[in-house]
């Protein structure tokens, strides 16, 4: 590692700097620090043309990079601006308008290089530079040091729980020792008339109600505090070497943006892509700048129009169960599937035709079933199937399908009644409910959005309809929810992609208002999407409009 004397003449010299930041949580929770407004700067790495480093984010150095950020002459290279810019500009570092640097996001630069494949930093590196990157949770959870570091912090990590428990309604304290597990009032009670079995119950509870006072608490504070004295020195020792790897790895990143940014560029001039480049950064300040700052919305027209709703919600919702003669939960589809095709016997609507005859659809796990049942010798069940209920095998009912469009055909007011209802209850959780979360989570009355420029290979900033359900690894939820569901973001939650990998789930972005084009797939299952919006296709992504079946769209 070069020092920062070495450092910032490289920079006055080549005019030439890559910067990335290392962060940690001002919260006690860890996951905070994907949050701008909530992190705290650790380390700043920087590289130049000949030199490269990491420091401790002091004043001296922050002082020195944001003397870089604000020269107009420097061209400031960074991987994903967005968070670092807020980072900065939140805490105090650097207002985002005296940002006067070339700004060069990396991450454009391999985005317009090839749009169609991904663009992380580790990925991109591997791919142009042929070099395999440190990952990070090799430096901060899987290395020695921060293994070591976890094993020795275990018995401290539940502290904060218990604290908090022995006060709550139904208290628990470690018992017998300090060390134990927490037990509730009534553990105790038993524990102590297994221990002394001459002990009334009574007394027991006595005693049980006398060791959960709160000086007991002071008492089990002092022996934390004793306990972590005693491993403060090893736990010091393993975090100057975690230190020490963090700095080799954020240097790594540093002087790697230099690296890609003289291979890829190349390839934008022989692709004479090069004066884009101006523009998209142009657009990524000025989205930077729009989030930084938010939109100001008004929470209480937010919560007239959402009193507005509930009434509607609430005679929609009575409408359907008139309809169904029974109530039953309208989000679900197997309930919904049991009041149409079981309880009401609504024919489904034919999905395609067979020799004149109507034949219904069936979802993914019906297409499964049907091939179990031919397997098993009941082939000659399937063959008689038609819209016709009683043609039909029972366990193949559940698994007709009951999306939007079928509910639109169905022969019956039930099929309009569920989406006029299930329309106005995602306006009320989309675009109220959700705004005012958001709003409670930025404490300053605005909404931060997050614009995704080149993040995509689906389009620009968003392509999809957020009733599109994405498959998380905490289960599938529609895209629209993610935010409140997820917010805020974990390096566990990821989703796979279509090369089987899992990637970590960053932002959810809203494009508003578009035309949007209902697609149908093979197995029987639907997604909503503008017509830029990207399918694999025999390996290749491929535009919706650009498909064969575009020209006979409806």
């Amino acid at each position: 590692m070069d020092s920062l004397e070495a450092l910032i003449a490289d920079v006055k010299a080549s005019n030439c700097l890559s910067w990335d930041l290392e962060s940690t949580s001002l919260t006690d929770n860890p996951r905070d620090a994907l949050i701008p407004k909530h992190a705290k700067v650790t380390h700043v790495a920087m590289a130049s043309s000949e030199t490269a480093g990491c420091w401790d984010a002091s004043e001296e150095v922050l002082e020195v990079l944001c003397g870089f950020l604000k020269n107009p002459d420097v061209y400031a290279m960074v991987f994903n601006a967005p968070y670092d810019h807020a980072v900065l500009h939140h805490q105090g570092h650097l207002n985002h308008k005296d940002f006067k640097a070339h700004l060069v996001d990396v991450l454009g630069l391999v985005w317009m290089a090839d749009e169609e494949d991904q663009h992380g930093l580790k990925y991109s590196v591997k791919k142009y530079l042929r070099m395999k990157m440190i990952e990070f949770n090799d430096v901060v959870a899987n290395s020695p040091a921060a293994q070591k570091r976890a094993t020795l912090l275990a018995p401290f990590t539940a502290s904060t729980k218990i604290i908090k428990g022995w006060t709550a309604k139904s208290p628990k304290r470690p018992y017998p020792e300090w060390s134990d597990a927490p037990k509730s009032r009534t553990a105790i009670r038993l524990a102590l008339r297994e221990a002394d079995p001459k002990l009334t119950a009574k007394e027991a509870q006595a005693v049980a109600e006398g060791l959960l006072d709160e000086k007991y608490l002071d008492e089990y504070k002092a022996w934390l505090e004793e306990e972590r004295a005693k491993v403060q020195p090893a736990v010091d020792k393993c975090d100057e070497r975690i230190n020490k790897h963090m700095k080799k790895y954020a240097t790594a990143d540093a002087a790697n943006l230099i690296k890609l940014y003289k291979k890829v560029m190349p390839i934008l001039r022989k692709e004479r892509t090069e004066h884009i480049l101006e523009v998209e950064m142009a657009v990524r300040m000025e989205t930077i700048d729009m989030r930084i700052h938010g939109m100001p919305v008004q929470p209480a027209a937010l919560r007239r129009i959402g009193d507005e709703l509930d009434p509607i919600l609430e005679e929609l919702r009575a409408n359907v169960y008139d309809l169904a003669k029974r109530e039953f939960n309208i989000n679900s589809a197997d309930q919904v599937r049991d009041v149409i095709f079981r309880e009401l016997c609504v024919p489904p609507p034919a999905e395609f035709e067979r020799r004149g005859v109507g034949i219904p659809g069936f979802t993914s796990g019906g297409d499964k079933l049907m091939e179990e049942m031919k397997n098993d010798g009941q082939g000659h069940l399937l063959r008689g199937i038609t819209c016709d209920l009683d043609t039909i095998p029972e366990k193949l009912i559940g698994s007709l399908k009951c999306n939007a469009v079928i509910l639109e055909r169905l022969a019956h007011p039930i099929g309009q009644a569920i989406l006029d209802y299930r329309t106005a209850a995602k306006l009320k959780s989309t675009y109220v409910d959700a705004l005012l979360a958001e709003l409670e989570d930025s404490g300053d009355g605005r909404v931060h959005g997050a614009f995704n420029s080149f993040g995509t290979v689906t389009g620009r900033f968003a392509c999809v309809h957020e009733s599109t359900p994405i498959v998380t690894s905490r289960g599938t939820f529609p895209i629209s929810e993610i935010p409140r569901k997820l917010k805020p973001w974990h390096s566990a939650v990821t989703t796979e992609t279509h090369l089987g990998r899992q990637r970590r789930i960053t932002d959810v972005w809203a494009k508003g208002i578009d035309e949007m084009y209902e697609v149908e797939l093979e197995n029987g299952e639907t997604i909503k999407c503008t017509a830029d919006h990207r399918f694999l296709v025999d390996g290749k992504w491929v535009k919706l409009k650009d498909l064969p079946e575009w020209e006979g769209r409806t």
